[in-house]
């Protein structure tokens, strides 16, 4: 078989490796600043200068792809010649492999090391984000309590690191394989599928149409993805579950007549007792990857309404990384912003060092279900600010254990840093409050009790 791939971004280089052992005649990409350059040992080529005569198919490794299908098909490329990255399992014959102990094996031969007590977890990827890294930490507690666990994901991500370090079996790029006869098939030797996220709702239909008990444990507390992704008609194997009361009051607006119950995530517990490290500067950090959600914006915002008086006297941290499309305005900001501190993404161990550092978690997101880097902060004894669309506001009534500020309010968020700055007594205090809300909702011994009765429900 002779290809040619269209497109060399994010998708490229995601699929790129299923065609390892295909001829590739031709690497094409619009972006003039590619033409030319040698990828992986092939030339990248403009279209206008491919002979499509000389190959069997043009595969289009680009999310959206129609545009691309329409300039093949001016240029007289044969429809059926034109494929996307959703025909590479049919036509490469790739089976889905999963990763484990560092070696690839087929999901037949996975499912053939082991008898009952199977259980898979779908995630829409594994990025260092909320879901994936929630859906982690509960593959560990279940496998702790004899279930043999399988992690797999639409996509891929960085997680897959930890994966390995964790002895977590996982597979990836399931959007090419879900509907798959042989994948169907393989999957029902599950005794059970969890589900984590909302926008999973077709692979999370199709496992309930195989009469697969499903755990549906949604995360989204926005209402466009309930508009966007239709949960299927009530079926008797499927059980809804929500990470918070936020999520669960979304939910119930838009299905009133579904059975929903919350179901909190677990922060795993801590190894050694933290040994914080004395700060000469109060230290503020904000851990989550940029974006219009999660408010960098707000709180860059609010810093900018300090005093410079008060500005001399903290450190802000942010961790998560940035989007190759804005890093040039971060550099502007903090070469600007002498307190700014850029940390890129993290590991979740290097998270849980960053803890040692901060003195204040702040979460400004216009909307966040139940962020695990505010619980982390929690277990670790950190006072926290969070907009009132944060999930643990809930918690922080009357300020206990941290403060909220209305979404937005940079005038508010600017007064409650210059409030920590001033009562460093105080932000002690609500350290050890928040603390106790941790041990009231968020360990591994409260989600294990949960889970047993869970468990026994469904299976």
């Amino acid at each position: 078989m002779k290809v040619a791939i269209f497109g060399t971004g994010s998708y490229y280089k995601r699929f790129r490796k299923y065609f390892d052992k295909i001829q590739i005649v031709y690497v094409i990409d619009n972006d003039r600043k590619k033409q030319g350059v040698v990828l992986n040992g092939n030339h990248i080529y403009a279209p206008n200068q491919v002979d499509f005569a000389l190959c069997d198919y043009i595969f289009i490794l680009i999310k959206e792809s129609r545009e691309i299908e329409r300039q093949l098909l001016e240029m007289n490329v044969p429809s059926e010649k034109i494929k996307t990255y959703a025909d590479i399992n049919s036509l490469l014959k790739r089976q889905s492999m999963v990763v484990s102990d560092d070696r690839e094996i087929t999901l037949q031969q996975w499912n053939e090391q082991y008898g009952a007590k199977k259980i898979i977890i779908f995630s829409h990827d594994f990025s260092r984000s909320g879901v994936p890294v929630a859906l982690m930490n509960l593959a560990l507690l279940l496998r702790k309590m004899n279930y043999h666990v399988l992690l797999g994901a639409l996509g891929n991500g960085n997680l897959e690191e930890e994966f390995k370090e964790l002895g977590i079996d996982y597979i990836t790029d399931l959007e090419l394989y879900y509907k798959n006869t042989e994948f169907l098939k393989q999957l029902k030797k599950f005794d059970l599928a969890i589900v984590g996220s909302l926008v999973l709702s077709e692979l999370g239909t199709m496992v309930i149409n195989e009469n697969i008990s499903v755990m549906w444990w949604l995360h989204e507390s926005e209402l466009r993805y309930y508009k966007k992704h239709v949960l299927p008609d009530e079926g008797k194997n499927v059980y809804y579950f929500a990470v918070s009361n936020r999520v669960k009051k979304v939910f119930k607006s838009y299905y009133p007549e579904k059975k929903i119950e919350e179901l909190y995530y677990y922060i795993p517990d801590m190894e050694n007792e933290i040994q914080k490290k004395k700060n000469e500067k109060v230290v503020f950090a904000l851990i989550g990857n940029v974006s219009q959600r999660k408010a960098q914006d707000i709180l860059i915002r609010a810093l900018e309404q300090i005093p410079q008086y008060y500005r001399k006297k903290i450190q802000v941290l942010f961790a998560g990384e940035i989007p190759s499309k804005c890093r040039s305005d971060w550099e502007k900001i903090q070469s600007q912003m002498p307190e700014v501190f850029m940390m890129g993404e993290l590991t979740q161990k290097q998270v849980k060092e960053l803890y040692h550092k901060i003195d204040v978690l702040i979460c400004p997101s216009r909307d966040d279900p139940m962020p695990i880097v505010v619980t982390q902060a929690m277990q670790y004894g950190i006072p926290c600010i969070v907009s009132d669309q944060v999930g643990q506001s809930e918690f922080m009534r009357q300020g206990f254990g941290g403060m909220v500020f209305p979404n937005e309010d940079i005038n508010e968020l600017s007064k409650l840093m210059v409030w920590c700055i001033e009562n460093p007594e105080q932000l002690k205090e609500k350290g050890m409050q928040t603390s106790k809300v941790y041990k009231s909702y968020f360990t591994e011994e409260n989600m294990r009790k949960r889970l047993n009765e869970i468990l026994l429900k469904i299976l």
